[in-house]
């Protein structure tokens, strides 16, 4: 069947929990919008709205997404449930989308990726921490991408800066100007003429 979700909050709660989400994110090279990409784009959706239950959770769930080891596959959809757990929903939704990216939960309070919502100034840690396996299976998913980026910690360590810093790369000022393309037909040949942008024009990399 299908479920709808309600939408989170108003504007404003809606305006202050993004820009809190944006934060978390703000070292790492990627574009964050609240409008649905081109379908050519791959991207990771979260859907942020109602209560554990509609995802069939049981309650005390905040969030569900599926762990992609490195950020290897696209196209991802992550849940927040803000009726369920209020007052850290951008704290929940960045834990669950980095869970699209591979990352799993960690035994740091201060780190997102720790499985219980603290509700404190949390970022996502650059340092090694051991693999918390308080909530899910037991087992862990990617030990061989830890491994990498904590090679003391036999695939059961996580820095999860450094694992998003390797999907991602770091944030840059994208200082050149964009170009628009022309296709024009000389002598049914196809040509592109690259010319700079001098109207009112905005393109955004993603």
């Amino acid at each position: 069947g299908q479920t709808t979700f309600p939408v989170y909050g108003n504007d404003q709660s809606q305006a202050t929990m993004f820009q809190k989400l944006a934060g978390y994110y703000n070292d790492f090279n990627l574009v964050m919008t609240t409008g649905r990409p081109p379908e050519w784009v791959p991207y990771t959706m979260a859907v942020i709205g109602g209560a554990a239950g509609l995802a069939g959770q049981p309650n005390g769930v905040c969030g569900v997404a599926n762990v992609a080891c490195d950020g290897a596959k696209r196209n991802h959809v992550s849940l927040t449930f803000p009726q369920s757990c209020g007052g850290s929903v951008a704290e929940i939704a960045a834990q669950e989308t980095a869970h699209n990216w591979g990352l799993e939960h960690t035994d740091i309070m201060s780190d997102i990726m720790y499985p219980y919502v603290t509700g404190g100034n949390n970022s996502f840690r650059n340092e090694c921490m051991g693999i918390s396996h308080a909530t899910g299976n037991g087992i862990t998913q990617c030990p061989q991408v830890h491994e990498f980026y904590c090679p003391g910690g036999e695939g059961e360590e996580q820095n999860s800066y450094a694992e998003l810093m390797g999907i991602f790369g770091p944030r840059a000022a994208d200082n050149v100007a964009p170009m628009l393309v022309h296709h024009t037909d000389r002598g049914h040949q196809p040509v592109m003429d690259l010319q700079p942008v001098t109207g009112p024009f905005m393109l955004r990399k993603l």
